[in-house]
């Protein structure tokens, strides 16, 4: 419990904690959303590669588009989503150890392997 509240309840992590976390879940919202769209773009590209003498060149191009513009945007965003997440979880880490610190100074018996 202690590991939460360090970084959830105090003040000089909030930002952190909930705008972080507001971010993140966002993030991989939107990331779930592509995928949705990119998995609905198969279907029909494949669909269109079956009867492929049903259909233009031109149809198969604006679909490697329509791709590109949805994938793009999934490999941007999910890059910042790994990089924001690591950053996340180093400042979790970082509230923890400030609030233990303290508290394993004011320990009067001797901890084994506390180093």
């Amino acid at each position: 419990m202690l590991m939460i509240r360090a970084f959830f309840l105090n003040k000089k992590w909030m930002l952190w904690a909930y705008g972080g976390g507001v971010f993140l879940f966002c993030s991989l919202y939107a990331q779930v959303h592509m995928s949705v769209l990119i998995n609905d773009w198969y279907g029909g590209f494949y669909d269109m590669l079956q009867k492929a003498t049903e259909h233009s060149l031109a149809e198969f191009w604006k679909s490697i588009g329509t791709f590109l513009f949805i994938a793009m945007p999934y490999v941007l965003l999910a890059t910042i989503t790994a990089y924001f997440t690591r950053l996340y979880s180093l400042r979790w880490r970082e509230a923890i150890t400030f609030d233990y610190v303290p508290r394993w100074r004011n320990v009067a018996t001797e901890i084994e392997g506390a180093s």
